[in-house]
């Protein structure tokens, strides 16, 4: 959850992770209010994990290209559960 606060009234009140970067309306007095939106460090993070999916992509079709199959298709498989993990934002 995300606490925010209204910049009319002052209201404090806490909305869901998923409304990060939007905006919600006051539980109190129904004015406009924009909840923080991803902080540097969940982009980093997520920056992070995208070239170590990269990474991993081309581990393994150097893999499948040298004749490693099974090797390879289960380092694709690693990729693609990143991806999934990436998706989802989990």
């Amino acid at each position: 959850m995300i606490n925010v606060q209204c910049p009319v009234c002052g209201a404090e009140f806490e909305v869901k992770n998923s409304l990060k970067g939007g905006s919600v309306n006051c539980r109190e007095c129904r004015e406009l209010v924009e909840v923080p939106g991803s902080d540097a460090y969940d982009t980093l993070f997520k920056t992070g994990i995208g070239l170590a999916a990269a990474f991993v992509v081309a581990t393994g079709c150097v893999l499948l290209f040298n004749g490693n199959v099974g090797v390879g298709l289960t380092v694709l498989g690693l990729a693609a559960f990143i991806g999934l993990v990436l998706f989802l934002g989990l």
